[in-house]
Order: C-alpha cells, then structure tokens, then sequence
C-alpha cells in the first residue's frame, strides 16, 4: 500500500484541468502495482500535514510506502466547521476558481485551507475578502482598517521571526517519525517543498505553477530512484538537489 501525505503538489492540482489525470500517487500505484491512497490537499499547512500522518500511523504495516511532502513554513491553517462559514471562505479563496464541491477543499470537516501569511498583499486581500462577506463588515470602520494595515507588517514580522524554528521542529517531528515507522519495515520518503522549483520548469509546470502530467511523472522517476539507489531504509530524507542532479546523471 501507498500512502502519500501533503499539499497542492501531492493532490495534483493543476488549474487547466483542475487535477491532473494520474498524480505520482497513482503513478507510483501502478509502477509497485499496488493500491495507493492520496492525502494530498490543497493549501495544506505543515499543521494539517502532521496531523493527517498521525491520524493515519497506526494504519501502516511493514512493505508500506508513505511519502511525506513538506509544504511552506510559514502557511496558518484555517479551521472551518462547514455551513455558512464554509460558503464564506468558498468565496473568498475560490471566486476566481471552479472547482467542485467534492474537492478536497470543500469536503474536509475540519480544516479547509491554508495561506501564506509572509504575503502582505495576499493577507491584507484574504482578511478583506473574508469580512466583506460577513453580515457585519469590521472593516467598514476607519479605526478598523487602519488598525489592519498597521497590524499586518508587525504580523508578518513576528511570522518571519517564528517560522524559521517552527519549520525545524516539523522537521524533526517528521524525521522522528519517519524513522520510527523505518525500524518497523516501512518504506518512508520525505520530500521537501524546493522541489517544486527545481523539477518546475516550462515543460514540467501548468499555468498555476504546479506540476502539470509530465511533471508528476518526473517526480515518480525520482522518488523510485531514491528508493533504488539509497543505502538503506533509514535513509528517508529526499536531497531534491542531490538525488535530482544523480537522477539526471544516469539517464543520459
């Protein structure tokens, strides 16, 4: 069994088609010849990442496959428990886009969506949209929007001066975990979001930036060499530069 575990990347996203016809995931699926699970959501937070993993550990059993991809430190994951409020963050996140209500955005019951928070015009925007959607609209006020734009800056230092220490205990939350799951027979693979620029050139990227089809398909070449090549099954961690320069190296 396959079990892949993170954001955008992972789910497939791609805005010309919505989602890509097969994610690594499957792709991986069919080169194992083995059922996968996709865990992927869109806009996932380092937070709802951990916390699928967990809920999910005591599911894994020796010759598994979990793949772990990180995603941006510095994203805030928005908890949401549906009805009016989900509507409400349906318009303001997704007005510009189509997707369906079976999109994993809109079908989770507890967290629905993270944003970059080191974005100032993509915060002060999101915060905006939000409220002008409710009954009463906080912002209407001077005070109020004058209060927002003096907070946002000191927000978005405070969030550089944290994220730096909150990305390095993710990563040894999941390396830990990575391993303890290794000492049990368990295939583990943990990816780091740089790979998303590095495979993202123009013949590997829709318009959104993602990985369009050619793209996850590269990726699975790489994360099958990895599981090839490495030296043992403690070795976890993906050097996107390294295994993609020796990845690169051997077919040519």
């Amino acid at each position: 069994m396959i079990y892949t575990y993170g954001d955008s990347f992972t789910y497939g996203d791609c805005e010309e088609i919505e989602r890509v016809e097969k994610p690594f995931s499957e792709l991986l699926s069919l080169h194992y010849n083995v059922p996968a699970v996709n865990n992927g959501v869109s806009g996932a937070s380092l937070l709802d990442i951990h916390l699928r993993l967990t809920a999910d550990i005591l599911d894994f059993k020796k010759g598994d496959l979990v793949i772990i991809g990180k995603t941006l430190p510095d994203r805030v994951q928005v908890p949401c428990h549906g009805g009016a409020e989900l509507d409400i963050w349906k318009q303001a996140f997704f007005s510009e886009q189509a997707y369906s209500d079976t999109h994993p955005y809109f079908t989770s019951n507890k967290w629905v969506r993270g944003f970059p928070v080191s974005d100032p015009k993509y915060l002060s925007e999101v915060i905006e949209k939000y409220f002008n959607r409710l009954p009463w609209n906080i912002l209407e006020s001077i005070p109020n929007r004058q209060f927002l734009k003096e907070f946002i800056p000191l927000y978005i230092i405070y969030s550089d001066a944290v994220k730096m220490n909150f990305e390095h205990f993710y990563n040894k939350t999941f390396y830990n975990l990575g391993l303890k799951l290794a000492s049990r027979g368990i295939d583990v693979v943990i990816w780091n979001w740089d790979m998303w620029k590095i495979l993202g050139t123009d013949e590997n990227i829709c318009r959104c930036e993602h990985w369009n089809q050619k793209g996850n398909s590269l990726f699975k070449d790489i994360v099958t060499y990895f599981l090839e090549t490495r030296s043992s099954k403690l070795e976890i961690l993906l050097d996107s530069h390294k295994v993609v320069k020796d990845y690169y190296a051997t077919i040519r």
